[in-house]
């Protein structure tokens, strides 16, 4: 039986030479050791970063059509660091607010970006200005 390789883990190894914990680690962070946790986790704009990823990265992901599969990218900023996307955020967002791109072939970024409410965002969707 093989040991993962992360010094002091000792569980047994799934792929990559490490055990589940830590290859689940490195295939969503990109690393297997341990991080030190950014605190956001449980606050409403990280989740709205989470989906926004996940809409431009995840080919599984609902959305992706709309998003990733018409190059909508997020920006190198945001990207890999909530902190940087919720410090941009959080002055301009409030309860029921949605993130929204003004070009909407354009990339989540900041100068692209703004919070407005569902009724709004509507407004805004490819569908009714193909109309």
């Amino acid at each position: 039986m093989k040991i993962c390789k992360i010094k002091g883990c000792g569980d047994r190894v799934r792929t990559r030479e490490w055990c589940n914990k830590h290859y689940e680690r490195w295939r969503i962070h990109g690393s297997p050791n341990i991080v030190k946790g950014h605190g956001y986790s449980n606050h409403h704009l990280y989740k709205v970063w989470q989906h926004m990823k996940q809409r431009c990265y995840n080919e599984n992901h609902v959305g992706y059509k709309n998003y990733g599969g018409r190059g909508i990218a997020v920006c190198s900023e945001w990207i890999s660091s909530p902190k940087t996307f919720i410090d941009w955020a959080l002055p301009l967002w409030k309860e029921g607010l949605q993130i929204d791109r003004m070009d909407n072939n354009g990339n989540y970024e900041p100068s692209n970006c703004r919070f407005i409410t569902h009724a709004e965002n509507q407004l805004n969707s490819r569908l009714l200005q193909r109309n």
